[in-house]
């Protein structure tokens, strides 16, 4: 609630007050997918430390950004992860992605992981399990373990 105040209220106060209700709305409209989509991720952060996976408790799950090895290409490539936790006992460790979009095509998206998963120097000596956060229900949905909304905001 107040990353929306700070990033929609408090900068568009002089308009609010006015009563000019419709130009902060076009704002928020113009931005809405993205201003979700951050919100979409830290929810599903969440869900995952608090809920685990598999019967698997997760420390603190974060966002992850660095370079990866691509065996195919034989070359460091960028990469981002919206969830990565690690398992209590240090033996497992949770990949996921969070969509807040339409027509997610799940296989993709796991293999996508998969092949990061592989060049990731840290992934070694994990068991690592893999998920994914939709909006909406996905092309080859039973590929890989997914939460849609109701079940993240629970």
């Amino acid at each position: 609630m107040l990353r929306f105040h700070y990033r929609y209220v408090l900068p568009y106060r002089s308009l609010i007050e006015l009563g000019n209700s419709q130009a902060v709305l076009s704002v928020f409209k113009k931005g809405e997918n993205e201003y979700v989509s951050s919100v979409w991720e830290v929810l599903c952060r969440n869900h995952i430390s608090t809920y685990g996976t598999d019967g698997i408790m997760f420390q603190m799950a974060s966002r992850w950004w660095g370079c990866y090895y691509d065996e195919e290409r034989q070359l460091h490539l960028p990469a981002e992860l919206d969830v990565v936790a690690e398992s209590f006992d240090g033996r497992h460790l949770f990949l996921g992605e969070c969509k807040w979009q339409e027509h997610i095509d799940a296989q993709e998206e796991l293999y996508r992981l998969q092949n990061i998963a592989k060049g990731l120097a840290f992934a070694k000596d994990h068991e690592i399990h893999y998920g994914l956060f939709l909006k909406e229900p996905s092309t080859h949905h039973d590929v890989v373990r997914i939460w849609y909304p109701e079940d993240v905001m629970v």
